[in-house]
């Protein structure tokens, strides 16, 4: 399983295949793969190694679940239920107050329903920077380099979409690291992924840039996506467009109930942060016992 997992083989079986409407890596090619085969004993040194390596991975991303849940049960217990800790005697909100709503909190009439006194109904795009991909210039994407289709983006992400542009110091439509990612178009509408770098913007996504605090947006659009599909357009394929994401309505919190959020979850962020980061190292060193496989004497 190890060796045919290994990127090599994949270019030696597209090297092998034959036929020209659709490619073909026969089954007596497959049996005339030629591998190294060590002992059984050094065989099982191996699959150890990488069984602590995709176990490490595996707890990692179970952890980063839990934690993700974490944060966004506390965003829907402030944002959505109103239960934000609030200092009664200051009257300011504060990470080791009281449940505001359930311990009295004054709350106010608006075009979403009630919501507490000094909140108002604002767009999304008060708090976001929305920057909608474009279609290339010239006949393909890759002209220049505006519009870049995605194979495998930031993660795994589908069959188009974005890239790592080498023009990106050239054009506008682009991503930064941890910017949300939006498919915008089709039928994978409302998908996303976190951006892990620069990318450039193709046809079919858009990305979400915080003005102020990039989690708690990240939070809002995970917990709006069912509402936010009810207002694509579209015929054949549901779609967003700038308007109608720029102008969905929201509920505005006061700043220093956002700048408490911020604070209450930044553990939880450090947290997933780090261990994200230790999954990618992991990963490489996964890639890299696979590699040497094909070195492997005994």
């Amino acid at each position: 399983m190890m060796w045919f997992r290994r990127p090599e083989f994949d270019r030696y079986a597209r090297f092998m295949s034959h036929g020209s409407a659709r490619e073909i890596f026969a089954w007596e090619e497959m049996c005339n793969t030629r591998l190294p085969l060590p002992s059984i004993t050094k065989q099982k040194e191996i699959i150890k190694e990488y069984n602590v390596i995709q176990n490490r991975i595996k707890l990692n991303s179970q952890l980063i679940q839990k934690l993700e849940e974490s944060a966004q049960a506390i965003y829907k217990q402030w944002f959505v239920d109103f239960e934000f800790s609030f200092d009664f005697a200051h009257g300011k909100p504060d990470i080791k107050g009281k449940p505001f709503k359930s311990n009295g909190g004054q709350m106010v009439g608006s075009e979403l329903g009630e919501i507490p006194k000094g909140w108002r109904v604002g767009k999304l795009e008060d708090i976001t920077k929305i920057t909608m991909g474009q279609s290339p210039k010239g006949e393909s994407y890759n002209d220049e380099g505006i519009g870049t289709p995605l194979i495998n983006g930031p993660v795994e992400f589908g069959n188009y979409f974005t890239n790592k542009s080498k023009w990106t110091t050239s054009v506008t439509k682009l991503s930064e690291f941890g910017d949300l990612i939006i498919c915008v178009r089709g039928s994978t509408t409302g998908r996303f992924v976190k951006s892990d770098g620069v990318y450039c913007l193709g046809r079919g996504v858009c990305s979400f840039r915080a003005k102020q605090s990039q989690y708690f947006v990240d939070l809002l659009y995970i917990n709006n996506i069912d509402k936010l599909l009810t207002y694509t357009t579209g015929s054949t394929f549901p779609n967003w467009d700038r308007q109608t994401l720029s102008n969905y309505p929201i509920i505005l919190s006061c700043l220093d109930t956002t700048q408490s959020f911020e604070t209450k979850v930044n553990p939880i962020i450090k947290n997933i942060e780090y261990l994200s980061k230790e999954i990618i190292l992991l990963s490489k060193l996964k890639n890299l016992l696979l590699s040497k496989l094909a070195t492997i004497e005994g």
